[in-house]
């Protein structure tokens, strides 16, 4: 329901598009203040000018590989009104298509540090601020990849089902300090 959401601060990182950007419109129209982050500020930019319904969108721009960048975004949603109370830790993707045989390191180990690596950043960040909050709800975007076989797709699925992990062992961690955990796997 429209304004369930009131005084709720939430990042969304990769809101610039796609998936992240319907959680932010979808957040914001609930009535939470959001902000979202990503690498492109002319995607950031037009998330923005499209988002309606609800507080103003805020946006930073913040590679989730790089942890001031990430701490920054955590430290600006939090600003919008005192207190973070959800994350939706959306930032990730793909890398090239070949059998394991064929992977090449580096890619491999870009598409892990995206996926893995940013969402533990974004998880490493935003928690004492959501407990000082009174707990809330992370939500780290999987994929149907992370349970189900996905040939040649490298370490996509990899990565996904390390995020599924992830959140079932950040619940075990801060569960009993009131912030839920949870993936989505669409």
């Amino acid at each position: 329901m429209a304004g369930d959401l009131d005084g709720w601060s939430v990042l969304v990182s990769g809101g610039g598009t796609g998936i992240g950007r319907a959680c932010a419109a979808r957040l914001a129209a609930d009535g939470a203040a959001v902000t979202i982050c990503g690498r492109t500020e002319s995607r950031l930019r037009d998330a923005v000018e499209t988002i309606v319904g609800g507080p103003p969108v805020q946006w930073i721009v913040a590679d989730v590989t790089v942890e001031a960048d990430v701490a920054a975004a955590v430290a600006l949603a939090e600003e919008a009104t005192g207190a973070l109370r959800g994350v939706v830790a959306n930032a990730g993707g793909g890398g090239a298509l070949a059998p394991y045989h064929r992977q090449d390191l580096a890619e491999f180990r870009r598409v892990l540090e995206l996926n893995v690596i940013g969402t533990m950043l974004t998880v490493k960040h935003s928690v004492p601020r959501l407990v000082a909050s009174g707990g809330g709800s992370f939500v780290g975007m999987s994929s149907i990849a992370g349970s189900v076989t996905h040939p040649v797709f490298g370490a996509y699925p990899v990565g996904k089902a390390g995020i599924e992990h992830m959140m079932r062992n950040a619940a075990d961690d801060y569960g009993a300090a009131g912030v839920r955990f949870n993936a989505v796997a669409p």
